[in-house]
Formats: C-alpha cells, structure tokens, sequence
C-alpha cells in the first residue's frame, strides 16, 4: 500500500513573478525543465528563454515555495490556482490511488493487451542517420 504524506515546508503564501509563475504551471503539467522554453510565451525582444535561464527560474520557484520535489511542486501549484485546502488534496489523491489499487475502478483495457518486443534499431546505412531497420 502506498502512503501519502503532507509535505510540511511547503510555503503557500509564497509570492512568485508573473514568469516564475508561468514556469511553475508549465512544471506543473509534468513537462521537463528543457521543453518549458517552447511552452511559455517569449520575452519582450521576441525571443525565447534558454534552458539555463529556467534552470536559474526554476531554483528560485523551489526556493520561493519551500519545495524539495518536482511532485511538491505540482501540489503547490494545483493548490494555489484552484484555491483547495491541502488536506482536499490529498484526500483525493489518496481515494484515487485506493480505488485503482483495489480495482474498484477499471483499468484501461489496452493496457493489457501491449505487447513488448526486444530488439534493437540499426542504420540502413553508415550515410543515412534517418532511416532505421527493427532487428528482433
């Protein structure tokens, strides 16, 4: 069974920067610090962040919020945009994961019926790097 602890340096009345705030929603969503300068709008010159510059963004939101984990981030910013109280929170998570650990909900059929091949992908030739042959 899993179990499900609140995080206690967790800072919600933690003010973030219009960007900040912004980079925070895109890690939110589950997306990694390299694909947030394709998601969030340019700066002022017209030009997009680098990956640095979140990394540098991204120290001063887990800073700001108290958080250790990418995860506690996800709360923090689930519970601030939608104003849910933390133990509401957890609360559904915790019914959540409890409904689909004892099967009361259904799983996704498909997921049973994938199947996994092993093998390796190789180059048709040494010239071509696009082009790739499945070996079983």
């Amino acid at each position: 069974m899993n179990t499900v602890t609140l995080p206690q340096n967790l800072r919600f009345d933690a003010v973030l920067t219009p960007r900040e705030d912004e980079i925070t929603e895109v890690l939110a969503m589950a997306h990694s610090k390299k694909e947030v300068p394709d998601l969030i709008r340019p700066t002022r010159k017209g030009t997009r962040i680098s990956v640095a510059t979140v990394e540098h963004i991204s120290k001063s939101i887990y800073r700001k919020t108290g958080a250790q984990k990418a995860a506690e981030i996800t709360i923090w910013w689930f519970v601030r945009k939608y104003n849910i109280p933390v133990a509401m929170f957890f609360l559904v998570l915790f019914a959540s994961q409890e409904l689909i650990s004892n099967q009361i909900m259904p799983r996704s059929s498909r997921l049973k019926n994938i199947e996994y091949k092993t093998g390796r992908l190789r180059r048709k030739s040494e010239t071509d790097s696009t082009d790739y042959i499945y070996e079983a």
